[in-house]
């Protein structure tokens, strides 16, 4: 009987992975890359600032559907000093016909702690801020055209940091020699769309002939089974991050989708 009982809270958290998974039915109706849903109209203006605004452009990366050739999405990474000894990184993702769908704002120290997560979502229409308490204790606000949505996350002493797409490559980066070490590292990353995190562990898979490659994989196994490892591949040279291969937050025709995705750095090193 006991694993009857089971099987109803199984399948909840297996619906729950789909949904970030297989996203159409939050942007049911889309016919093409760069298809948009109405945001609330204070957020709609932000999309159009030009992406110089937000600093200084570290790389561009073109997105290529995994199995295809022809990149659907270009995005930038721009980072910005603050006064306070914090850093603002900003990753702009345009449709190929050049109009921003996606706008990914972090806060955080220079060790890629997270402070604050901002997102504005043309594609689902939404406009999702997160706050990281001392704890890591996180409080998620999500506006969208006809609701608004709170939820707050506990944290604890010694809970995992946290993680976000523009936070990512530097937390590795700041724990690299953790993982070259053999050392697997504990994150929470932060799924905006959901307004939660999911836990995955960082671990180094290769080193070999100058090239590092670290795995970013769920810890649970009902999570592993709809979402593949995502790679992360680093020139031990430069200390750039050259691809990464895994699901990315644009959506394409509407659903999730895993890519491959190439950086050309602007004369800079990754920061």
């Amino acid at each position: 009987m006991s694993q009857h009982r089971e099987i109803p809270a199984v399948v909840r958290h297996l619906d729950r992975a789909l949904t970030w998974i297989t996203a159409g039915c939050v942007a049911a109706g889309l016919s093409g890359c760069g298809g948009v849903v109405p945001l609330p109209k204070s957020a709609a203006a932000s999309l159009r600032d030009p992406p110089g605004s937000y600093g200084e452009l570290v790389y561009t990366g073109a997105v290529v559907p995994r199995g295809g050739t022809t990149p659907v999405f270009r995005y930038e990474r721009r980072v910005e000093e603050r006064p306070d000894d914090l850093q603002r990184s900003t990753h702009v993702t345009l449709s190929t016909e050049g109009e921003v769908v996606l706008l990914q704002q972090a806060t955080h120290t220079r060790d890629y702690e997270l402070v604050r997560f901002d997102e504005t979502s043309a594609q689902r229409g939404t406009v999702t801020t997160i706050t990281v308490g001392a704890d890591r204790s996180l409080t998620f606000r999500q506006e969208g055209a006809a609701k608004v949505v709170r939820k707050v996350e506990g944290g604890g002493d010694g809970g995992a940091p946290v993680v976000v797409g523009p936070t990512l490559f530097g937390f590795v980066r700041a724990h690299l020699a953790q993982l070259r070490a053999g050392n697997d590292v504990d994150v929470r990353f932060a799924v905006p769309e959901e307004c939660r995190t999911y836990s995955f562990v960082l671990a180094m898979s290769t080193h070999d002939r100058g090239v590092t490659t670290i795995t970013l994989t769920p810890s649970q196994v009902l999570l592993r089974l709809v979402i593949s490892p995502m790679r992360i591949v680093i020139d031990d040279r430069t200390g750039n991050f050259t691809s990464y291969h895994g699901r990315v937050p644009p959506l394409l025709h509407g659903s999730s989708f895993d890519a491959n995705v190439q950086y050309t750095y602007n004369g800079s090193a990754y920061r």
